[in-house]
């Protein structure tokens, strides 16, 4: 696919540079990835989860950061939405 990764603030994350809309890899539990997908409302995309069966974490704030929240598929996958910080 030719996807290119950096790393983010010396943190387990890898951002996927140049992919729009962007995303990342972090490592969960037992070191399985997670992937990180941003959305421009992250509120409207943790309802939809759970609408369609999945649960959402809390979507805390990470000043200068954004917006974060870890749900889980009907399934038991885990998957990361991300809303960025608007400048």
């Amino acid at each position: 696919m030719g996807w290119k990764f950096s790393d983010f603030g010396g943190m387990d994350y890898q951002m996927v540079d140049g992919a729009q809309p962007g995303g990342a890899v972090t490592a969960g539990e037992g070191k399985r990835p997670v992937v990180h997908f941003s959305t421009d409302d992250i509120d409207a995309s943790v309802t939809k989860v759970k609408e369609l069966g999945g649960t959402a974490g809390d979507v805390p704030e990470i000043p200068g950061v954004g917006r974060m929240a870890h749900c889980q598929d009907d399934q038991g996958t885990t998957i990361g939405l991300y809303q960025p910080t608007q400048a």
